[in-house]
């Protein structure tokens, strides 16, 4: 706001997007509105287009990024298959075409998104419009960010709009954890609207209830985390007989709080009579993992041993990370941002969730990261405390953080405008290099053939990957796993093997019949002895597909009297 006019203009070169006025003057104390139009006219992608272009001024010049949303067919009607197995989540992806890919192991990676603009209000209703607002653009900002999930912690809405969130999701490869009691209110009515009205959507990856609820019960609605512990088992009972097919997670503040939820159950006593370990293992039991908000610093501490001494259950970081303003007194203008400060903790903080990811290691614990958070909110400061929801300022609590202070409105990892934050950039490198293994317990195994022959086992014998072993014959067949592996036959079924089914011989003609699987490489060999040291002699190689009967007639013997014939297998 100085005293000359600014003078701009539009500098742009991109052929589907065009400024009917180019430039201008704005005079001093005053603002305007700048508008562009785009046309879809001839482009052919299916996903968003990202692209620049430059806001010149007598001031500055301000590049500024577009994404034009592409229209795409509708994604298929049915959910994607969502399970624990253990502390490893097991995802089967819906394909476009409705078919269920191949299961694989899956690491949350992302953050808790709750869009924003300047003048963005606290009411949840107000909130829940911002999602309409921001969600292509910052969809493709998670997309390029390499990151695979948002967490929320409000829902979208049931009307249209909420489901141009999820398609747009799905378009581009993500998947949400959608929080469905109302902002974690316990509000019973809303679970069972959005739960019934989302539960076939392919993005979604799991239900969330509650934020904090043992420290804040459920915001109040209840007066004790007993309480507040049988209304989350209750809630996730209500999910699970509205859909099957997504696991429930229970949003968590800290796990050991004294005087409120100790760790264990031999430290409750009358004044904390809840521990941890009695509500994740006994009073619970319908959530199916563990969101944790936690604060400690600069690192986690000794979080994933605690938990993994308390419970055989999985968890997440549904929040962690710090601000991006470094504090030197409550002032703003005694502080400044500090990307760098909030970049390497927020990195040294997930190095560690990394350590401990199910998807990376069998014995993790860790099911991946929400950092918190997406962009800044700046309605979180209280107007009692002189806040402007117009304003960012530097207000919030002592403790938990880089510089001992809580900016609320400015823990984001991508500003208010989306301009990104070297935080951001962190994550885009190290989100990519998370690839969870295609054999997790190196037993020759691929962990999607073991995770199909989990599906077949009514019995329940196989709880999780390690159980699945390469020298059991899960069907009694006298081929082991591993043999049925090679070979492609079905594992779970005696009646499917590699094994000729048919032989005649009629003078030097020599006619078999074989059956097997088919995306294993067939090699059909004879000799003249089974002595040791005998030489075999492929005679024929069957390349995938092969069919599952198969039959050759071999006519090129010789005359010797014997002839013997074996199948061998590669993959």
């Amino acid at each position: 706001m100085g005293k000359a006019p600014l003078t701009w203009q539009i500098v742009e070169s991109l052929p589907w997007l065009n400024a009917p006025v180019a430039s201008g003057t704005i005079a001093p104390l005053t603002a305007t509105n700048i508008s562009v139009t785009v046309s879809r006219s001839g482009l052919t992608n299916t996903t968003a287009i990202k692209g620049t272009f430059a806001l010149t001024t007598n001031d500055k010049n301000i590049p500024i990024d577009v994404y034009l949303d592409m229209p795409a067919p509708p994604p298929p009607s049915s959910p994607a298959e969502v399970r624990f197995y253990g502390r490893q989540l097991r995802v089967r992806d819906r394909l476009p075409d409705g078919t269920l890919s191949e299961p694989y192991h899956y690491a949350i990676k992302g953050s808790g998104w709750s869009p924003s603009s300047i003048g963005s209000s606290s009411d949840s209703t107000f909130r829940r419009l911002e999602f309409e607002k921001w969600y292509v653009a910052d969809i493709q900002l998670h997309r390029a960010m390499n990151a695979n999930t948002v967490y929320t912690f409000l829902d979208f809405g049931t009307d249209a709009t909420s489901f141009h969130v999820l398609d747009n999701l799905y378009k581009n490869g993500m998947k949400a954890i959608v929080t469905v009691d109302e902002d974690g209110t316990a509000n019973s009515n809303r679970l069972q609207q959005i739960v019934t009205a989302y539960r076939n959507h392919p993005a979604i990856l799991a239900w969330a209830i509650g934020n904090e609820w043992n420290i804040n019960f459920y915001h109040q609605t209840f007066s004790n985390i007993l309480d507040s512990a049988n209304a989350t088992e209750s809630l996730a009972r209500d999910i699970k007989a509205l859909d099957t097919n997504h696991p429930v997670v229970a949003i968590f503040g800290d796990i050991d709080i004294p005087g409120l939820n100790p760790l264990r159950r031999s430290d409750e006593n009358t004044n904390q009579p809840v521990s941890t370990e009695r509500i994740v293992n006994d009073l619970c039991p319908h959530v199916d993992f563990w969101g944790l908000n936690i604060y400690r610093g600069r690192t986690f501490g000794n979080l994933f041993t605690q938990w993994s001494s308390i419970t055989a259950k999985p968890m997440f970081l549904s929040e962690f990370g710090t601000d991006a303003y470094h504090s030197t007194f409550l002032d703003i203008l005694d502080g400044a941002e500090d990307e760098p400060l909030q970049a390497a903790y927020n990195r040294g903080l997930w190095y560690e969730i990394v350590t401990n990811l199910s998807a990376l290691t069998l014995s993790g614990v860790c099911v991946g990261g929400a950092v918190f958070e997406w962009g800044d909110e700046w309605w979180k400061a209280r107007p009692v405390d002189g806040a402007s929801i117009d304003v960012q300022e530097n207000l919030g609590y002592y403790g938990g953080q880089a510089d001992g202070f809580a900016n609320e409105e400015w823990f984001a990892i991508v500003a208010i405008d989306r301009r990104v934050r070297q935080s951001y950039l962190n994550f885009q490198s190290d989100f990519a290099t998370v690839v969870p293994p295609a054999d997790l317990d190196r037993d020759g195994l691929p962990d999607s053939w073991e995770y199909r022959l989990m599906d077949m086992d009514g019995a329940g014998a196989l709880r999780q990957i390690g159980d699945v072993l390469p020298d059991d014959d899960f069907d009694d067949d006298r081929a082991s796993n591993y043999s049925e592996y090679i070979a492609d036959t079905d594992p779970a079924a005696a009646s499917s093997g590699l094994r000729l089914t048919s032989f005649s011989r009629s003078n030097q003609v020599v006619r078999l019949q074989w059956v097997g699987g088919i995306q294993a490489t067939q090699y059909l060999e004879r000799s003249t002895s089974l002595n040791p040291g005998s030489q075999w002699v492929t005679i024929l190689t069957n390349h995938p597909l092969t069919s599952v009967t198969n039959q050759f007639t071999d006519s090129a013997g010789g005359t010797s009297a014997n002839r013997f014939y074996r199948i061998k297998v590669a993959r």
